[in-house]
């Protein structure tokens, strides 16, 4: 254990320690120009002031909490990794995972090997003095000696251990906007592509090289048995590298299907609420139905035309070598021509049939959750007159899109082979050529057939990846948008004016005149505003502007003394605590208490959940969370338990309660309360935030 203190370390130190992991493991990141050094001494402000340092880096780094026995599982998966230890004051860097061992990175920069046993050791919990006298009370009356009765009490504290959720666990990995180079490098996709390539060549090799030797035993007449013997081993080889591609075809789709879905997914979570609000249900079921699209099609149509262009290639020389080779290969050259020219028509009609289909699904789906719904005054006869005359067109696009399949699939291949075998001829009537130069020239046609039946596939898979792909890439050109992350080292300012507004003004990107212009506001500690007026006149807007949702078109905003430009969007959202409108409020399929620390953190420690229950008291939701059968961490949601509208409503300001901000806006989210629930949590809103805007109308 002595070993392992000296290899920890200093807190002050720990964005070295990751910079230094991450050169290890060849993660992408920009210089970086100051370091951070942590102001709080607790674990809580460490972790969230490296996180922003890292993100500032150009990295990822992903907090994790798990229990020592999903320990190796992590350390399996791939370190760089680094654990905080639970003073606060020093931290451990993992660099490499060796099977049973793992690779320190020590203060020094030097690289230690230790055991996995004794980083678990000194990552275990201290046992509780009532947890150890429990365990002897239990083995006192067992009859076991001495010996056993320490071995059994050991067994004891690893089982209990295990299960002790370990905090402070932070995995390094690659931004999933870094370079395409880096991501290349360090994500597996290039030991993957290369080890699919050699198959892929050396397969094709050996194929041709098999035909070759049994080619040549046929045209001599005889059949020796020793060549005989070399071409079953040919075959078997033949087994083994059609294995070894298979693998590495698998682990390249693996690879590359996570990280599009990171990237899909960064996207999701980088889009403005106004480029989500006007999709409906419908429409984002159908983007979600497209993204599995879009990750099964790249996997098999890239790797379908690879296979088929390194064969169409191999088809290609191969034909050069026989007899008459300029006919055959003009032949080929044409066929890949009209073949191209064919897979064009069937992705263009593709589109249309899939613009089809997911109108028909985005329409229905928004039909059976109500949010669509018939005019009263339409007759019942005409209920299902579009949706007939939809379905009518889906069908005949329906038509159309399979008999061009049907082509590719069919002829494109099948096609080739009489076409190739014609292109033959003239070399067959004027008897021109060797025996050798016909059985080559009939080998490359072969090959060529085996070719365009990898390539038939592939294109067509490519063709609906094309069109998935156009409903995607919004969400993939999101991904990339830059990100505020301030300042790391910037130090939050502790005056008295907590926020301050300068001549803001906001419009929309359609709108020819500004929602809200020249307004103007300094708010203090401990200071309870009431902003009233009528509806329409910009209150949720400026609401937005102050917690950082929005962004002002002029003007300026200041927190604690800091734009947002050097404090960073996410800290100045978690500062300023936004509980908006009913109808932009949401409840997730989770936990009751899921849902109410959404914005502190999860999973929640034993002061959280203290925490929670008391201000669920305080709010009058009691008597809800003793109804629940699993208390506080009941579902909630459609498939949960059901909350009324008031209880949401004070969900909504439980949550923005929670996160313990230095400026709490409550967006008319007294509306739905009765006048003795809304006195109620009014007041719990008054005595817990430390500044408080409440919006109503006039």
């Amino acid at each position: 254990m002595k070993c392992l203190r000296e290899l920890r370390w200093p807190i002050a130190r720990s964005t070295e320690l990751a910079l230094a992991l991450a050169e290890r493991a060849g993660l992408h990141h920009v210089a970086s120009t100051s370091i951070w050094e942590p102001i709080g001494c607790g674990r809580e402000e460490v972790l969230a002031g490296l996180m922003r340092w890292v993100e500032a880096s150009g990295f990822e780094a992903e907090p994790v909490a798990l229990s020592l026995g999903e320990l190796d599982r992590l350390l399996d998966s791939g370190p760089p990794l680094l654990h905080i230890v639970a003073d606060g004051q020093s931290v451990l860097g993992i660099s490499r995972c060796q099977g049973k061992r793992l690779e320190i990175l020590t203060p020094g920069l030097e690289r230690v090997v230790v055991s996995r046993d004794e980083v678990r050791e000194a990552l275990r919990p201290a046992p509780t003095e009532d947890a150890d006298v429990g365990l002897e009370t239990l083995l006192e009356g067992s009859g076991l000696s001495e010996r056993r009765r320490r071995r059994a009490l050991t067994a004891l504290r690893d089982g209990l251990a295990s299960h002790d959720v370990l905090s402070g666990v932070v995995l390094l990995r690659q931004s999933v906007t870094a370079p395409r180079a880096a991501i290349w490098r360090t994500s597996g996709l290039r030991r993957s592509a290369s080890m699919l390539l050699v198959s892929q060549v050396l397969l094709i090799g050996v194929w041709v090289l098999s035909w070759g030797l049994l080619g040549e035993q046929v045209l001599e007449g005889r059949i020796d048995r020793g060549w005989l013997f070399a071409w079953g081993l040919l075959l078997c080889t033949l087994i083994v590298l059609r294995g070894c591609g298979v693998f590495a075809s698998l682990a390249l789709s693996w690879r590359l299907g996570t990280w599009l879905r990171r990237r899909l997914l960064r996207g999701v979570l980088k889009s403005e609420p106004s480029e989500i609000r006007h999709r409906g249900v419908g429409q984002w079921m159908g983007r979600l139905l497209e993204t599995e699209n879009l990750e099964a099609s790249v996997s098999e149509g890239s790797l379908g035309t690879f296979q088929g262009l390194l064969e169409l290639a191999a088809a290609c020389l191969i034909l050069s070598l026989g007899v008459t080779p300029g006919l055959p290969l003009a032949v080929l050259g044409c066929w890949a021509l009209g073949t191209w020219q064919l897979w064009r028509r069937y992705a263009a009609r593709r589109q249309v049939w899939s613009d089809e289909r997911l109108a028909m699904t985005d329409d229905l789906v928004e039909k059976m959750i109500g949010h669509r719904t018939r005019a009263i005054q339409e007759r019942p006869a005409d209920w299902h007159t579009r949706e007939d005359a939809r379905f009518e067109s889906y069908h005949r696009e329906s038509r159309r899109i399979d008999r061009l399949s049907t082509l590719i699939e069919v002829f494109v291949a099948r096609g080739w082979l009489a076409a190739g075998l014609c292109s033959l001829a003239p070399a067959f009537v004027f008897r021109s050529g060797s025996v050798v130069d016909w059985a080559i020239s009939l080998g490359g046609v072969l090959l060529a057939y085996r070719a365009w039946g990898h390539l038939a596939g592939g294109l067509e898979a490519l063709a609906n990846a094309r069109d998935a792909w156009r409903r995607v890439e919004p969400l993939w050109r999101a991904a990339a948008r830059p990100v505020e992350t301030g300042e790391p080292t910037m130090r939050w300012g502790s005056g008295e004016t907590v926020l301050s507004a300068h001549e803001v003004s906001f419009a929309y990107d359609q709108a020819p005149e500004p929602v809200l212009a020249g307004a103007s506001c300094r708010i203090a500690a401990g200071d309870r505003i009431l902003l009233e007026s009528a509806s329409g006149s910009g209150k949720s807007t400026f609401a937005k502007l102050l917690n950082g949702s929005a962004t002002p078109r002029s003007g300026l905003l200041l927190l604690q003394g800091g734009d947002r430009s050097t404090l960073g969007s996410e800290p100045w959202r978690r500062r300023v605590a936004l509980s908006p409108q009913f109808h932009e409020n949401h409840v997730l399929l989770e936990s009751f208490a899921f849902n109410a620390l959404l914005g502190r953190r999860w999973p929640p420690t034993e002061e959280d959940v203290m925490l929670l229950g008391e201000l669920c008291e305080a709010l009058g939701l009691g008597d809800l969370i003793d109804r629940m059968p699993s208390g506080l961490f009941q579902p909630i949601g459609e498939t949960g338990w059901q909350l009324s509208h008031g209880e949401q409503s004070r969900l909504f300001i439980l949550r923005a309660l929670l996160q313990d901000a230095d400026l709490l806006i409550v967006d008319e989210g007294f509306a739905a309360l009765d006048p003795e629930s809304m006195e109620r949590a009014l007041e719990v809103v008054k005595q817990r935030s430390k500044a408080l805007m409440i919006i109503a109308h006039a």
